[in-house]
Formats: C-alpha cells, structure tokens, sequence
C-alpha cells in the first residue's frame, strides 16, 4: 500500500467514461476493485484516478493476512481503497473476505478494434515513427493480433519502433508480439 508509480503516461485511449465512473465512486468515498486480465490497462486507470490520501494495492493478488488487516483498517477509519488485480473471486485473492465485501468491483474489458487502433498510433507517435510508414492494412492487422488488450498493443508498438529506429522497417504485428515476448523473456533472465 504505497503510492502508485508505474512509470511512463498511461494509455488510456477509450477509457474516458471508466476513468469518470471510477473517479465518481472515489469522490463518494467507496473502495474500488479493478479488474480484468493481465495488460488490460487496470494499473493505466489506477495512474490515472490516483490522488493523495488513497491506499493503492496493485497487484491485488496473494494478499496476505497482514495486508488484509491493514485495509481492513484503513476502511474502518473510513480510508479509500483502491485495488487492481485479474479477479474478483475472494477464493482468487488471498486472505480479502473481510474487505472485499466492502469493494465495488469495476470490471476493465477490452477495448475495440478502433480504440485499439488509436492506441497503436499514439504508442508509434510516441516512439517516433512517422504515421507514413504504417499501412492501414498493418493498423487492422495489429489490432486483431492486440485482441482488445491495452498492453499487448503497446507491445506490438514499442517491438516496431525498436526496429523502425534500428533500420527503418516495420515488422508485421504478429512477429513484433513475438519479437517482444522474447525481448522481455531475455531482460527478466539476464536481470
């Protein structure tokens, strides 16, 4: 329960009306659970509704007993708790019977093909590679291979700025996703 910093702006390209209901239960003083599957943008939105005061728990996984009590105390003295993670289910959670009554759960879905797409853009504009080199056909291709998923979007994105920088060529979506996979398999084994 610390404050939240995951780094980098969020994605939050078709978000708008999630992040206004979350920020509406906060502003009524209700506790949240986001939740959804990995790389679906739960922390993006915890970055985005983040304010002082709020005990952040992301990922909401595995809690422990010890963790539970501590927000099982903050909500007793009337504290605001907000908490990502892939399920709602206590029997998923840990040891949350006795706080996760108290959550609204929020679940965060995938985006559509055109958020997706949208997403793909912003990430490319980002990483500087020139909205020229990326066919429509590639766009439409890239957001069928993201499924709807936030994270493996920006994925696509940042493989395919990493070579349009290194050689100016665009690798197709389904090799960049791949090309990505390997990339962080490779860091979390040489880290």
């Amino acid at each position: 329960m610390t404050p939240h910093d995951k780094g980098g702006a969020p994605h939050l390209v078709g978000r708008a009306a999630l992040v206004a209901q979350v920020r509406g239960l906060l502003d009524a003083r209700r506790s949240v659970l986001l939740f959804g599957p990995p790389g679906i943008g739960k922390s993006a939105i915890v970055a985005a509704v983040f304010r002082p005061g709020l005990a952040v728990v992301d990922p909401f996984e595995h809690v422990s007993s010890a963790v539970a009590a501590k927000l099982r105390r903050v909500m007793e003295a009337d504290g605001i708790v907000l908490a990502a993670g892939r399920s709602a289910r206590a029997a998923e959670l840990g040891a949350v019977r006795r706080v996760l009554w108290r959550m609204v759960a929020v679940r965060v879905g995938p985006l559509s093909g055109r958020d997706i797409r949208a997403l793909l853009c912003e990430a490319l504009d980002a990483d500087g590679v020139p909205r020229a080199a990326i066919a429509r056909s590639w766009l439409s291709e890239a957001a069928l291979v993201a499924e709807g998923v936030p994270g493996r979007a920006v994925a696509v994105a940042r493989a395919v700025a990493r070579r349009w920088r290194a050689g100016r060529s665009v690798l197709p979506p389904r090799l960049a996703l791949v090309v990505e996979r390997q990339d962080g398999l490779s860091q979390k084994t040489e880290g």
